[in-house]
């Protein structure tokens, strides 16, 4: 059985053999709003360009305005008030993790760790920086400075999600899976709803060969978040490594609604297919894959393979 591919961002440089999900989630200060809250984004953005353009020389509406910008996703916008606002206020905390935060996301991270440590450098205990500069050491690949990091934002508050997150990442990517499962299950405990603690922790049961916990975990993510790609493409590929490939490839197609450029779907398609003995339809679907990322080397071992008239043998 060729294996199907869990996949990779080409940001993720240290993502290697673990989730689509694994790069590590910047906390920002207005994270977990309620859906009632959802409900007024279109009235909040309006009311601080409002409130800003009234008040152009004071912090809060800046920063209330940035944060309308960073939740829509509008970075740029946000970075621009986010700077207004510490034009103003240079030693505004909040404005300063949260502008960090979107600095860790684009790979500025010289930027970001010195907003980071001049939060620190004020207050020591500050949990959201420390778990803030963990995240950032994580994609850089200093594990170990990211431990120290999060267990410090720990040691300030202990039933911080995001340095339990963290943390898990951490350990994941060391190879310490069973401490990575503790972090993951802490996470769950203290926010049920916490979807990519879900789908994390349902891929280290997939791998485990704990099927039941796997699927369980996997299906708590979709109903959490339902367009979480990763969920869909994970859970399909925990049946698929039970030979479930009906079901794998239905959950593969429902990952590709909400990433469909994502190459490493269409490629555990292909797989899926390949092991039918659906040779035209993986054919399609490597060449997808191909057209998305022209170096994907899955894909083009899968036309090779189809090319020698073979559904497919042992894989990576």
């Amino acid at each position: 059985m060729v294996n199907p591919q869990r996949g990779k961002s080409s940001r993720d440089k240290h993502a290697g053999r673990f989730l689509v999900s694994l790069a590590a989630i910047l906390v920002l200060l207005f994270a977990g709003a309620t859906r009632a809250r959802n409900r007024l984004w279109s009235d909040d953005l309006a009311l601080w360009q409002g409130v800003a353009a009234k008040s152009p020389g004071k912090v809060r509406p800046h920063y209330g305005l940035a944060r309308a910008y960073h939740t829509r996703g509008r970075l740029d916008e946000a970075i621009r008030e986010y700077q207004a606002a510490l034009s103003i206020d240079p030693l505004y905390d909040k404005a300063l993790n949260n502008l960090g935060s979107i600095y860790g996301k684009q790979d500025r991270f010289d930027e970001a760790i010195g907003l980071f440590q001049a939060v620190l450098a004020r207050t020591p205990d500050d949990a959201t920086a420390h778990a803030n500069l963990g995240s950032v050491y994580v994609k850089q690949g200093r594990f170990n400075e990211a431990v120290k990091e999060f267990r410090q934002a720990l040691s300030a508050d202990a039933d911080s999600t995001a340095a339990h997150y963290g943390l898990g990442n951490a350990y994941q990517e060391q190879g310490r899976i069973e401490d990575a499962v503790r972090e993951y299950q802490t996470v769950i405990q203290i926010d049920p709803s916490h979807a990519d603690a879900l789908i994390n922790l349902g891929m280290l049961y997939g791998s485990r060969g704990w099927w039941t916990e796997a699927v369980r975990s996997l299906q708590a993510a979709i109903r959490s978040r339902p367009d979480a790609y990763e969920a869909y493409n994970n859970l399909g590929i925990v049946y698929a490594q039970q030979r479930n490939y009906d079901a794998a490839i239905d959950l593969f197609q429902q990952a590709l609604i909400y990433s469909p450029q994502n190459a490493a779907i269409h490629y555990n398609i292909g797989i899926a297919y390949q092991n039918e003995g659906r040779s035209d339809d993986a054919l399609r679907e490597f060449q997808a894959a191909l057209r998305l990322d022209p170096g994907h080397e899955g894909a083009r071992r899968g036309l090779e393979r189809l090319s020698r008239g073979g559904a497919g043998g042992p894989g990576h």
